[in-house]
């Protein structure tokens, strides 16, 4: 007897809108909760790298005292009137830092704007450069008879500048508004005018530990007014700690302004794009990350080498 088979109705798999959109609310929200933690372990990375690349500077500059019983110069300078410069610490260092190919192609009898010393200054050094500092890619342009030259992220620190657009140095060495306050003065400062001369280890008698000697800078105030590991005019490669009379409230990554309204101090204070503070090498050879929070007379006190503040201060 024949039978017959009954027809097996299948049901199309797949999603429905309602659970597409439960999905992508799903993903929506784990890629919200991951992003700010990749962000913070990049930025960890980066933080890492500019530490080390401080770290890398802080033995150059030692090896070089051990060589020269001295540290390099902060910029060297032949009168107060003179608009060349001689080299700094940034060249200074380079055979320090496993540059010294670089180092020797330099001409040191000329001076640092000379044509001739330019394919040097264009040379990018990964040690000079923070990997959060996205302005030191590439070559600019910073005028005072230069052509375009690598940027950098770090300064030499000079020690405190309280003036306006004055002179960056003073007799025999000091930034602070045109009077003669050598105990002022930080690690790498102008030499060359008047009595001013490099320093050594015996002269930070403020303490190694206590001092600082690099320091990460960054600025928005004028785009060509950056860091140049090469170039040795003035702020270029120099930077100085502001007091807080002269400076208005930064927030992080904030433009800097000052209360008169010049930019001059902004072209020298120190600064980085990290979240919270910046790094600074010591004269010890330590890398400390300073909080932005930092007391703003401590700060003051471990940007100079001779202030005498004596031994029992502590870094935040």
């Amino acid at each position: 007897m024949p039978t017959s088979r009954g027809k097996v109705r299948r049901q199309a798999s797949g999603f429905t809108l309602v659970e597409l959109l439960v999905v992508i609310a799903i993903i929506g929200i784990l890629v919200a909760l991951l992003l700010p933690a990749v962000q913070q372990a990049r930025e960890a990375a980066r933080r890492a790298q500019c530490q080390s690349n401080l770290k890398q500077m802080g033995t150059a500059l030692h090896n070089y005292h051990d060589a020269h019983d001295a540290f390099p110069p902060g910029t060297i300078y032949t009168s107060p009137s003179s608009t060349s410069s001689y080299g700094g610490w940034g060249i200074a260092l380079l055979p320090y830092l496993d540059q010294e190919a670089l180092f020797n192609q330099y001409n040191h009898d000329l001076s640092n704007d000379d044509n001739q010393n330019e394919p040097v200054l264009q040379r990018s050094l990964s040690v000079m450069r923070c990997p959060s500092d996205a302005t030191t890619t590439g070559l600019v342009d910073p005028g005072a008879d230069y052509n375009e030259v690598a940027p950098s992220s770090y300064k030499g620190v000079a020690g405190i500048s309280s003036g306006g657009c004055g002179p960056f140095w003073d007799n025999p060495v000091t930034v602070d508004n045109g009077n003669s306050r050598p105990e002022l003065r930080g690690l790498l400062h102008v030499v060359g005018v008047g009595n001013s001369t490099t320093e050594s280890i015996r002269s930070v008698s403020d303490g190694t530990s206590k001092s600082f000697a690099i320091a990460e800078y960054h600025t928005t105030t004028n785009p060509n007014v950056k860091a140049f590991w090469g170039v040795s005019k003035r702020f270029y490669a120099l930077g100085t700690a502001m007091p807080q009379t002269h400076l208005r409230a930064l927030a992080d990554n904030a433009e800097c302004r000052v209360i008169d309204g010049s930019h001059c101090r902004c072209n020298r204070a120190l600064g980085s794009l990290h979240l919270g503070g910046m790094h600074v090498l010591l004269c010890d050879g330590r890398v400390e990350f300073i909080s932005s929070n930092i007391d703003s007379a401590l700060y003051l006190a471990l940007a100079t080498i001779a202030g005498s503040e004596g031994p029992g201060m502590a870094l935040p």
